[in-house]
């Protein structure tokens, strides 16, 4: 029961793990194809800091008039946000080095935060393939050394059957070559027995023709 527990929760650590691939996949693709156009659209935008020189009143709401240089050259734009700032006060601003007055007031923050989101889902996933081929291994060996001494103890019994049978063979064939001795010993007496016979006939026949020459 307990290996068959090992082996369902490693079952289900393996659906994470592909889960959590193709999630990787998606935002490593994702990540990627957002950058590029990304710096496509902004890759020629540069840092730069504005002054607040005046505010002006658009449809009854207040935009602030921004003054910065660029290339000793003095560009004017106005905000397209209401003014939160005070005359004076400094503003960053990104503008486009090919056309100064292209201006946005901050970048997009997914240029930073879709490759940290990459990088740690990256990180998890190794993690998790790593954690998966440990249990697995885990899990693996004892069943390989159960096999092992499954197989070794068969091969033991073999051995000890083949031990155990030898000396029956062995045996056996003494036995069996024994035989033909027997068969040799038993012929020749049944020789020497008729042998003996055809003495004993030819001595009666003799001693028969002495009493018949005597008479």
């Amino acid at each position: 029961m307990q290996q068959i527990e090992k082996e369902l929760r490693l079952n289900q650590l393996k659906l994470i793990v592909i889960v959590a691939t193709i999630i990787f996949a998606f935002m490593l693709v994702y990540t990627i194809y957002w950058l590029t156009d990304y710096k496509k659209e902004y890759g020629f935008f540069q840092k730069g800091e504005a002054v607040v020189i005046e505010h002006q009143e658009i449809d009854g709401k207040t935009y602030d008039l921004l003054s910065y240089v660029v290339n000793d050259n003095e560009f004017r734009i106005t905000t397209e946000y209401e003014s939160k700032n005070d005359i004076g006060d400094t503003v960053t601003i990104f503008y486009d080095e090919n056309y100064p007055l292209g201006v946005v007031y901050s970048l997009d923050s997914r240029r930073i935060v879709l490759p940290i989101l990459s990088t740690v889902f990256a990180v998890t996933n190794v993690a998790l393939v790593v954690v998966y081929f440990l249990i697995r291994k885990s899990i693996k060996n004892p069943i390989q050394e159960n096999i092992d001494e499954v197989a070794e103890s068969e091969s033991n019994i073999i051995e000890n059957d083949v031990k155990n049978d030898k000396p029956k063979e062995i045996v056996e064939v003494k036995k069996e070559t024994t035989k033909p001795n027997s068969i040799k010993t038993t012929k020749k007496n049944n020789n020497n027995s008729a042998t003996r016979n055809s003495n004993t006939k030819s001595q009666k026949k003799t001693s028969t023709n002495k009493s018949a020459g005597k008479k």
